[in-house]
């Protein structure tokens, strides 16, 4: 099968604005040597594997017991901060 292979689920377009150094080096890194250019959709898989990265990060951080959400005080290791403790 030849051509573009078919997205696992819907995608959106996404706009950033990043610095020029940051660009050019991911550029670099990204560059396809046989045809002197960056391959297809590697910077779409690159940034949708950091923000996956990151969403799952956040997401751990997030406890739910039943009946609060408790979130997790990273600035102090094994504390917890319920959403009573926060008056919320």
């Amino acid at each position: 099968m030849r051509g573009k292979k078919a997205n696992e689920e819907p995608t959106v377009a996404l706009t950033v604005y990043i610095p020029i150094s940051i660009s050019a080096q991911v550029d670099l890194l990204l560059v396809d040597p046989m045809r002197k250019r960056t391959a297809y959709g590697k910077k779409s898989a690159l940034v949708t594997m950091l923000l996956r990265r990151w969403v799952a990060e956040q997401s751990s951080m997030l406890v739910l017991e039943p009946g609060s959400i408790q979130v997790l005080d990273a600035a102090k290791p094994g504390h917890t901060n319920t959403t009573e403790e926060q008056g919320v």
